[in-house]
């Protein structure tokens, strides 16, 4: 939805349009609203995608870890946030539903979601608010006229609060993804696949500590601190290690609710 705070005028809606904002798929989407439009608000983060390839612009923590479940899924195949509706839909639903249509200036905002993403090739809408929000009349009646927008395009539309974005998994996804890439500390692919074999045959025993084997194959063949981590993390990634991402991750022995895949 439209956010508080922009210095909005039609000049703004015109020179946003000539940007290509709201235009675009995949890498070359631009989003209508975006952090730089925000400097001051400390909740704004920006996040580059595995999906797209490119900078992703989160208003709120909130959103933050719905776009890291969203971009972790492997059914998804493109992420637009911040997408803006067609303002003259968007005026004829307010009107025809007696809503006052959100404006600055003098000026109608152009309303948008949180976030269009297509899973298994079905376009889906969100609007993420906090549920301490969804008390507010004012914001009941932006998001009903969002609603139905969508509903005029057949997509698909839903509002998550933090009761149904899984925090827990999106901080783990954040510590999996984080850090330097394994292919970055060890560019070589047949050193690489050595030491994921090592890795993975130490692993599977149960009488080896997880943070001794951290340290000791660090130790052992002169590795820079934090690479078996991060082979750790690959292995996850890259599917040859399962995790529960429901459950916070425990590195004192995360092989509990882990399996490694055969």
């Amino acid at each position: 939805m439209s956010r508080r705070g922009t210095v909005w005028s039609l000049e703004t809606e015109r020179r946003r349009i000539k940007e290509g904002r709201g235009s675009g798929e995949g890498s070359d989407y631009k989003p209508w609203i975006t952090t730089h439009d925000f400097p001051s608000k400390g909740q704004v983060c920006r996040a580059r995608g595995q999906t797209t390839g490119r900078i992703h612009h989160m208003m709120s923590s909130l959103e933050r870890d719905l776009f890291l479940i969203l971009d972790y899924d492997p059914a998804v195949t493109d992420i637009r946030e911040q997408y803006p509706l067609e303002l003259r839909e968007t005026l004829l639903i307010a009107a025809e539903a007696g809503i006052r249509h959100p404006e600055a200036n003098g000026w109608p905002n152009v309303m948008t979601s949180d976030f269009y993403y297509s899973k298994d090739g079905v376009w889906h809408a969100v609007a993420v608010k906090p549920s301490s929000e969804l008390f507010s009349a004012r914001v009941a009646e932006k998001l009903k006229i969002e609603q139905l927008y969508w509903e005029k395009k057949q997509v698909s539309w839903s509002i998550m609060t933090e009761k149904e974005i899984n925090r827990t998994r999106a901080r783990n996804i954040l510590w999996i993804t984080g850090g330097r890439s394994f292919e970055e500390l060890v560019p070589s692919d047949r050193q690489r696949a050595l030491l994921e074999q090592a890795f993975l045959q130490c692993y599977n025993d149960p009488g080896i500590p997880f943070p001794v084997l951290i340290r000791e194959m660090e130790t052992a063949l002169h590795l820079e601190n934090g690479t078996v981590i991060q082979m750790f993390k690959h292995l996850v990634q890259a599917g040859q290690i399962t995790l529960d991402l429901d459950r916070t991750i425990c590195l004192d022995d995360p092989r509990t609710g882990i399996q490694e895949n055969t």
